[in-house]
């Protein structure tokens, strides 16, 4: 059920932002869900730098097969593995960067902390919302501009 209403959450931001889904490939840095046994449940961990370097490697073939004109990157464990280590979303989202993928980058929250500020009745939830609609938006935009010309 989580991830099903976190890719709900996605489409609704997209459409927010005026993206048309279907010309979107998504796809995610680490291709396994990293686990942890605690309390006789099974809750998600922060991925290993491992299997970040795994997954960075089939990624890269993705991308080459793929050819996006620009990375909308969703959290910050994406945005580490393909921007910059030191990246931090509070001060650097919605910012392009350039990447060795060859296709500028830039990053905003991902869907899953949008639905935890809600979750906790947060009163940032909507400025937060808004800001990853734009941040899309900016995204998308910078890729239609470089389809012209």
């Amino acid at each position: 059920m989580g991830q099903n209403h976190r890719y709900r959450v996605l489409d609704e931001l997209l459409e927010e932002a005026a993206i048309n889904r279907s010309k979107l490939y998504v796809t995610n840095v680490v291709k396994i869900r990293p686990t942890k046994e605690s309390g006789g449940s099974t809750q998600n961990r922060p991925p290993r730098a491992g299997e970040i370097r795994e997954g960075i490697e089939l990624l890269k073939e993705e991308l080459g097969l793929v050819k996006p004109r620009a990375l909308a990157l969703l959290g910050g464990t994406a945005a580490k593995a393909m921007i910059k280590k030191s990246f931090t979303l509070r001060s650097e989202h919605g910012t392009l960067f350039d990447t060795e993928f060859g296709m500028p980058a830039l990053a905003t929250y991902h869907p899953a902390y949008l639905l935890r500020l809600k979750g906790v009745g947060s009163e940032d939830y909507d400025r937060m919302r808004q800001q990853v609609v734009d941040d899309l938006g900016g995204a998308w935009e910078h890729a239609q501009g470089s389809h012209e010309g």
